[in-house]
């Protein structure tokens, strides 16, 4: 991802950011002993840090209405959108930290527990969720100006399923449906990005016991 977004920048690959970083002997090790946010506290208040400086571009599970925010100058010369669930919005920083480092601006649009896939997912909150994904692929195809989308979802969701299939197929046809839409059927490309890894329960007990 870094590389790919190096490249559309225009600048030199292989950037030292990400888990890379770490294996590779060209990039000097992190000199950080500091986990933000950080391990103390409940977990309470761990969520309540998870969405800081971007309630403007994320509905709770709720609502249907939209949220697009902004980040970088209007006349960017690249822009880019974010959308997704809650584990989309894990990656607005790093696009923030983007916007800073080069012409690009961003638009975000990030709905709790609401997989980024037209297929209905198995929960009572599916009618709203699909509502908010059609209106959200609506303003993403009428603005022109986006040169690539972004999107991922929390993978360890149940989708429905047509009699004959499963939910496995029902997932993968919602999801191709879904990226044809945001590419706009071949005029944009979309970047789908694997779902970050599930740490089991207790994890940060765990890690703040470790030196």
């Amino acid at each position: 991802v870094a590389e790919a977004f190096a490249k559309k920048l225009g600048k030199k690959a292989g950037v030292c950011v990400g888990a890379d970083a770490l294996r590779s002997p060209s990039c000097p090790p992190s000199r950080s002993t500091e986990f933000t946010p950080p391990l103390e506290g409940s977990q309470r208040e761990f969520y309540q840090l998870e969405d800081v400086g971007y309630r403007d571009c994320f509905v709770k599970q709720t609502k249907t209405g939209i949220k697009l925010c902004h980040r970088g100058k209007s006349d960017a010369r690249h822009h880019v959108a974010l959308v997704g669930d809650s584990h989309a919005l894990q990656w607005a920083p790093a696009m923030t930290a983007l916007v800073e480092r080069g012409d690009l601006r961003v638009t975000m649009a990030f709905r709790g527990s609401c997989p980024f896939n037209l297929a209905r997912v198995i929960d009572g909150t599916q009618k709203e969720c699909g509502i908010w994904i059609d209106r959200v692929l609506d303003e993403l195809a009428r603005d022109e100006s986006i040169d690539l989308v972004v999107t991922t979802s929390f993978a360890d969701k149940r989708f429905e399923s047509a009699p004959g299939s499963d939910m496995f197929e029902a997932a993968v046809q919602g999801y191709v449906e879904t990226w044809e839409r945001l590419g706009l059927k071949g005029k944009r490309p979309v970047l789908a990005l694997r779902d970050t890894p599930l740490p089991r329960r207790g994890y940060r007990e765990c890690l703040s016991k470790r030196e």
